[in-house]
């Protein structure tokens, strides 16, 4: 690439930063970005209802601004013509999981023809369990590469609606993006739920924007059941919206509390009364030895000087099952292994088909670190009711479709990371395109001195401001 053609943003692809920190000691106030998973599904409610609510805050991260500008592009290519036989209009999801997936059912509405693609990973992360539910409704859907996998083919037709069965053991958000189209089809939709529930606390949020609108969602048992009908936009106070800070991210600053001797973080913005579940994250790390104190303008986190710490305040002897939870997967893992504390993770078999095979990328960086820790991930095939349309669905290789199981990952006590000699020069990790990746790592420069990361331009996807935010209390970022 010659240098004149090469961008600020590619320079930052192609960097390495190295992060350090003098002391162990943290004290300041941060920025959260705001939740791009509740901006996400107020930008399809939008599009749906075809309203002019205000959304504030809305996140800034790359997946966000990526899925208004494509909702953009279908908005405009629908006022042009909405003619079938017309080129199919391309549409990039790039890795973002959330965009394609909320966007296959939108579009399956939608007047035109459409082609979804995306990055190579993400032609290989499934989709078949959601194209097989919208074909079960009646959607035009064609696989334009592989069975089972984007690039998708899809012509928006009109859709009655009614009752379709979704295996929610891959991915909640094939649920999410059903249920977010489901008040505008005639017949709404009932959606008979089987299989191991992963992230479920997603489907909440989804479920609680939604009544926000004016939607009534009924759970029965494994039942979603959506009468037709429409959003209400008018139920929102002021014609404004405001998106929570996102506590996915703050994850991130509880790790590098735990991981500190001693520290007292703000993070203004989040919320006690969230419909994040991820908010779980005060009570996971408290067994660390970090506090939580909510005040009005969010949340103070703490940690006192010699405070002891031990996984032994989980359940089940220090088993923890993160299948509602998998974005707390990787500070938690990092935390536990920085620390040296025994530890048994769950119900993280997805996590293979995330931005990365997030198994195998913590597992092979913290070996860089010469911290062991296993995993497994055990898959067999699921038991489908007789008419569930899932004939197609296989295994092959480490690409899971369709398949349920209980990824473990799990590690033995070990010196702690901060007593052992600092390694020179320092580890360079490989973040896998992975956003979570990179920030877990990053942490580790409180008990390393110093820790390199290669690409750091991933936390775009979701925290784009992680980087100033780790100099505003006392890390040094340099590139290198």
């Amino acid at each position: 690439m010659p240098l004149e053609s090469i961008t600020p943003f590619d320079r930052l692809q192609m960097a390495i930063y190295t992060v350090t920190k003098a002391d162990k000691k943290l004290a300041g106030s941060v920025s959260l970005p705001a939740s791009k998973s509740i901006s996400n599904r107020l930008l399809i409610i939008r599009s749906l209802c075809n309203s002019n609510i205000r959304i504030n805050n809305l996140s800034t991260a790359e997946d966000t601004v990526l899925l208004l500008e494509l909702l953009e592009r279908i908005d405009a290519a629908q006022t042009r013509t909405a003619d079938h036989k017309a080129p199919a209009v391309s549409l990039d999801c790039r890795n973002a999981g959330t965009v394609i997936r909320f966007l296959t059912s939108f579009l399956a509405i939608t007047p035109g023809t459409w082609l979804l693609t995306g990055s190579e990973r993400m032609l290989n992360r499934p989709i078949g369990i959601l194209v097989e539910a919208l074909r079960n409704l009646g959607a035009s859907i064609d696989y334009a590469g592989e069975e089972g996998y984007p690039p998708l083919r899809i012509t928006g037709i009109p859709l009655k609606g009614g009752e379709v069965t979704v295996d929610v053991s891959v991915s909640s958000q094939f649920v999410s993006s059903l249920l977010l189209i489901a008040p505008v089809l005639p017949e709404g939709l009932t959606i008979r739920m089987i299989g191991q529930q992963v992230s479920f606390s997603y489907v909440e949020m989804t479920r609680r924007i939604m009544e926000e609108f004016g939607v009534v969602v009924e759970q029965k048992g494994d039942l979603m059941i959506v009468k037709s009908g429409r959003y209400r936009p008018e139920s929102i106070a002021g014609n404004s919206y405001s998106v929570e800070a996102d506590w996915s991210s703050a994850a991130f600053w509880y790790e590098a509390a735990a991981l500190a001797g001693s520290a007292e973080i703000r993070l203004p913005g989040l919320r006690k009364d969230t419909i994040q579940g991820d908010a779980v994250l005060a009570e996971l790390f408290r067994p660390f030895g970090v506090e939580t104190t909510f005040e009005k303008e969010g949340v103070v986190v703490k940690k006192a000087q010699g405070t002891e710490h031990s996984a032994q305040g989980w359940r089940d002897e220090g088993t923890l099952n993160l299948s509602s939870f998998p974005d707390l997967a990787p500070p938690l893992i990092v935390t536990c292994a920085a620390l040296g504390i025994p530890a048994r993770f769950t119900g993280l078999h997805h996590l293979k088909i995330k931005e990365s095979d997030r198994l195998q990328a913590l597992e092979t960086e913290l070996e860089r670190l010469h911290i062991p820790i296993r995993h497994h991930c055990h898959c067999e095939a699921p038991e489908y009711p007789e008419d569930a349309a899932t004939a197609s669905l296989s295994l092959r290789g480490s690409r899971v479709l369709g398949r349920r199981g209980n990824g473990i990952i799990e590690m033995d006590e070990q010196t702690p990371l901060g007593e052992r000699t600092t390694v020179t020069p320092p580890v360079i990790i490989q973040t896998y395109d992975d956003h979570r990746i990179a920030m877990a790592f990053a942490m580790l420069a409180l008990g390393t001195g110093a820790i390199r990361i290669d690409n750091p331009s991933v936390v775009s996807k979701s925290y784009p401001g992680f980087w100033e935010e780790l100099k505003r209390v006392g890390f040094e970022v340099r590139e290198t």
